[in-house]
């Protein structure tokens, strides 16, 4: 189910939206799934739910983190875009079938995956009435200030952080290890390579998408584009997030091979915070050339008007 991974967001959507000049669209969607994504793992040293096999994923299982940001990013586009009711209809199938991959694969239990699913929702729906409330518009806009625009997205980054770290600390003091859930994915793991998802890894990189978008926040005007998306934009568009994957995909692994220390080891953490800021801020600054390179002229619009995604 790789169609659902949590990165989809940040290696194939969050560009798509750049390159066919969505980027206010982008920058919310950026900001709204790193606030889900670290709920997400408050919510697992909370509620410390078991997984039925302990496989290779080092995380609790309540709720799966793979359900929630699929459905936190679609939901979040389908009411942004005010799809119509068949839409979401579809989705409710798409939406199953990749809880059931989850359960098939024994990653998580029934529960775990509709819990996510409810939890996705609210958030697809709470951002999508916050970006189109007054406040986002009043701190957002591209008429306010680069200094506005940044501390407004910082302040989102610095909120998740300390939550994060917060709730980490109550429950040490509260008696509770956030962290035992790696004991079992290391008792339980088959895999050569191990256990994969590390707490502080996962939340590293979060956390640096969300320094990316707050610097492109900053940089860029905070506008969308209107009008129709021509299938030479869309086919030049797919191609740009296709060679950004590949090249940030390589680079990665090059920097984990020669750079890393280890799972949740302090160079690794720096290179994956390293990582979410670049994929943002490469996403950002080379999609932006996408319309030129099709031959498209992008007209822009205020964020707070509906964004046009029609394809002619």
């Amino acid at each position: 189910a790789e169609w659902i991974h949590p990165n989809m967001a940040i290696t194939v959507v969050a560009p798509l939206l750049f390159g066919l000049a969505r980027h206010a669209l982008a920058l919310h969607l950026v900001l709204l799934f790193g606030t889900a994504d670290l709920a997400n793992l408050v919510f697992k040293w909370v509620f410390a739910g078991n997984r039925p096999y302990w496989a290779s994923q080092a995380g609790y299982g309540m709720p799966s983190g793979h359900v929630q940001a699929f459905t936190t990013v679609s939901y979040f586009l389908l009411f942004r875009c005010g799809a119509p009711s068949p839409a979401f209809a579809l989705h409710a199938v798409f939406v199953v079938m990749g809880a059931y991959s989850r359960i098939y694969t024994g990653a998580h239990f029934p529960s775990q995956t509709m819990v996510a699913w409810a939890v996705g929702a609210g958030f697809g729906f709470g951002g999508h009435r916050l970006v189109g409330s007054p406040l986002a518009a009043s701190w957002l806009s591209a008429e306010k200030s680069r200094v506005r625009r940044l501390l407004s997205s910082a302040s989102v980054a610095l909120l998740c952080l300390t939550a994060v770290v917060s709730t980490f600390l109550v429950l040490l003091q509260m008696g509770r290890e956030p962290l035992d859930s790696l004991k079992h994915a290391k008792a339980g793991c088959r895999s050569e390579r191990g256990p994969i998802g590390f707490a502080f890894e996962c939340a590293s990189k979060t956390l640096g998408v969300l320094a990316g978008a707050t610097a492109v926040a900053a940089a860029a005007p905070n506008v969308d584009a209107r009008g129709w998306i021509s299938f030479r934009w869309l086919a030049a568009a797919v191609a740009f997030v296709f060679c950004q994957c590949r090249i940030l995909d390589y680079v990665d692994s090059v920097g984990i091979s020669f750079f890393g220390d280890g799972p949740d080891g302090l160079r690794s953490i720096a290179l994956a915070v390293t990582s979410g800021f670049v994929r943002v801020a490469v996403a950002s600054a080379l999609g932006s050339l996408v319309p030129a390179f099709a031959g498209e002229r992008a007209v822009a619009v205020q964020a707070e008007e509906k964004p046009s995604t029609q394809i002619q």
